[in-house]
């Protein structure tokens, strides 16, 4: 390896390794945030009231009975619920081009009692998925980044490759009868 291409290497192992320790962070935030609204969260009745195209500028909406055709685009449910006589609204965090929803969906909604306009939808996708993908992905680039820099340091070497002998291994000989066929 020549020595120009050295710098470069330790830069993207310094960055893979950086990117995975913002992924683990991101990761656990997310996940105890559900955590917490897991354990500490109250349900209520919400009612899809648009499906939103997240590529959209502005966040186009989808008129009331239409279902997404286009494979381009992206919709998330915008939901409507209510606590103590006061209207919420969210818009669901993961959009799909296939119509999860439709508009007049009931959904049910978890929220905490001290933030009930930080409601989500109460499915695996919209709690879990986010912080699953993201500690998985960061503990991959920080492990191997980190083996990476490790083998750079000296502090892992290499496994020993066994090198290749020139003589071809033979089978032993049977053995051999002698005139009267024994052995």
């Amino acid at each position: 390896m020549s020595a120009s291409k050295k710098p470069a290497s330790w830069l993207l192992l310094l960055i893979a390794w950086g990117m995975g320790i913002i992924a683990l962070g991101l990761g656990a935030y997310q996940y105890w945030d559900t955590a917490e609204a897991v354990q500490n969260g109250k349900y209520v009745e919400g009612t899809v009231i648009e499906l939103v195209d997240t590529n959209a500028p502005l966040g186009q909406q989808l008129p009331a009975g239409k279902k997404p055709s286009s494979i381009t685009a992206s919709y998330a449910p915008r939901i409507r619920y209510q606590l103590a006589g006061i209207t919420y609204r969210i818009t669901g965090k993961d959009s799909s081009t296939f119509a999860r929803y439709s508009v007049g969906d009931k959904v049910r909604i978890r929220y905490l009692e001290d933030r009930p306009d930080d409601g989500r939808i109460d499915s695996f996708t919209e709690n879990w998925l986010g912080a699953i993908i993201a500690l998985v992905l960061g503990t991959v680039l920080t492990l191997g980044a980190s083996f990476g820099i490790w083998r750079r340091l000296g502090v892992v070497s290499p496994a020993p490759v066994p090198i290749a002998s020139s003589k071809t291994p033979t089978a032993p000989a049977p053995p051999s009868l002698d005139t009267d066929g024994y052995l």
